[in-house]
């Protein structure tokens, strides 16, 4: 598998637009802690998407072993999201000028 460095960095302009992207609705009218916090550690995006399709995953997960989703360990989705290869597929189909939306349906595509 090549290896590829994503040194490039978003502007806030751009890193505001992916934290709304990822944030849950029902905080997009009001403060925010976890939006907060992550605008001033300023994380990796590629990082903040991974993890994000990962708790997509979860609700995926949920929904095949017919569990509510909290019933879903974050752990345990970590190991079947790289289980089933999409770790992997997430390396590949990662590109800044995607949404998270478009990166999950192609990691998760078979």
């Amino acid at each position: 598998m090549k290896k590829t460095k994503y040194k490039k960095e978003l502007n806030k302009q751009q890193y505001n637009k992916l934290i709304n992207e990822l944030c849950p609705n029902e905080c997009k009218n009001r403060d925010c802690f976890l939006k907060d916090a992550l605008c001033d550690l300023h994380p990796n995006p590629r990082l903040l998407i991974q993890i994000k399709c990962i708790n997509k995953f979860k609700i995926f997960l949920a929904k095949e072993q017919r569990v509510k989703v909290k019933e879903i360990n974050t752990s345990d989705a970590v190991f079947e999201w790289i289980e089933r290869g999409y770790a992997e597929g997430f390396a590949e189909h990662y590109d800044e000028q995607k949404t998270f939306t478009q990166i999950y349906k192609e990691t998760t595509a078979k």
